[in-house]
């Protein structure tokens, strides 16, 4: 588990986690993209669940303010935390 605030306008990158992820944002607003669906906007008290393996992208939802979120991943030792994809 851990705490992600991302600067305004900011952006991930596509990438996947080798387990499933559920994210919950704390403040602000965040456009999450997982690949084959429609982006969807989360504002404060909403979250995501993504399956393990599943190429996604999240971007803060504001140019002015920062988005707070947490994050809970579950994954096997010794697997890199996030995969970049192009």
């Amino acid at each position: 588990m851990y705490r992600v605030e991302t600067i305004p306008g900011g952006v991930a990158g596509r990438h996947y986690h080798p387990g499933p992820e559920l994210a919950y944002v704390l403040e602000g607003s965040l456009i999450f993209e997982l690949d084959g669906q429609p982006p969807v906007t989360l504002k404060a008290g909403e979250s995501v669940h993504v399956p393990a393996k599943h190429i996604h992208n999240a971007k803060n939802g504001s140019t002015t303010e920062p988005v707070k979120v947490i994050v809970f991943m579950v994954g096997e030792k010794g697997q890199p935390l996030a995969t970049p994809v192009q």
